[in-house]
């Protein structure tokens, strides 16, 4: 009949879209994977990531990644290279290093050792250059000249000599006066430094005696509140025994002994 025929249709319909969609599903897990040789690598993959987000995320947290056991000993920041093989290979059977810590982070095993790797990050600077060497060939070429003026040049040295040590005294002078006005410059940053610190302490004691007064001042107004209300409670506690007394003396005198 037609209702069992548009039943069977459903059916149809519904199987072949779930069987597409499992297709589908596989066809994708397929693309996604097939660079994956073994799943070692995607575990090491996945827990490098791990420890990265856990670097960003508790890198303001002093102590935090120490006392939740993620980098025992903060082996990564102060252990040798030979530290950390060693517990990569007790605990991972392996070197993992080199896929989540930069080679130029971890410190050298010697002393000698750390003095190449700081200088390996230095940045290199020429110890000569062309125009140096430019000017040294000039001077070589010219001391044949030179050896023959010397004899003009000896008389000219003396006048020269006073010259100079003329120029000595008045560097002597200004490196004396560059000495005093630093001196000076300390002494008066010392002294306003020291100026800084008993303001700061003023302050702090002003403010103290400010705090201390509001809280005198508090404790005094709580403890007024705290003296009516149980002046008022004692109030009422008379007035309660005395209507009391009233109520009693009332049934003493409507008893039939009366």
């Amino acid at each position: 009949t037609d209702t069992w025929f548009h039943v069977m249709m459903i059916f149809y319909f519904f199987f072949t879209v779930i069987l597409m969609l499992n297709v589908l599903i596989a066809l994708v897990n397929v693309a996604f994977n097939t660079g994956d040789e073994s799943w070692r690598i995607v575990w090491h993959e996945s827990r490098a990531r791990y420890i990265e987000n856990a670097e960003n995320v508790t890198i303001h947290i002093p102590g935090f990644r120490r006392a939740h056991s993620w980098f025992p000993n903060m082996i990564y920041y102060t252990a040798t290279q030979k530290e950390v093989q060693a517990y990569e290979l007790k605990y991972y059977r392996e070197p993992v290093t080199s896929q989540f810590v930069k080679a130029n982070k971890v410190v050298p095993d010697d002393f000698a050792d750390l003095r190449s790797f700081v200088a390996a990050q230095l940045p290199l600077r020429p110890l000569s250059l062309d125009e140096d060497d430019e000017d040294e060939e000039e001077n070589e070429g010219e001391e044949g000249e030179r050896e023959d003026m010397d004899e003009e040049e000896d008389e000219d040295e003396d006048g020269d000599e006073d010259e100079d040590e003329d120029e000595d005294k008045n560097d002597e002078e200004e490196s004396s006066e560059e000495t005093s006005t630093a001196m000076k410059t300390t002494a008066t940053g010392a002294k306003s430094a020291a100026v800084v610190i008993e303001q700061d302490k003023r302050y702090d004691a002003d403010e103290l005696t400010k705090i201390r007064k509001e809280f005198q001042q508090g404790l005094d107004k709580i403890q007024a509140q705290a003296k009516l209300q149980q002046e008022e409670a004692s109030r009422r506690e008379e007035g309660l025994q005395k209507q009391l007394r009233d109520m009693m003396a009332l049934l003493q005198q409507m008893s039939p002994s009366h």
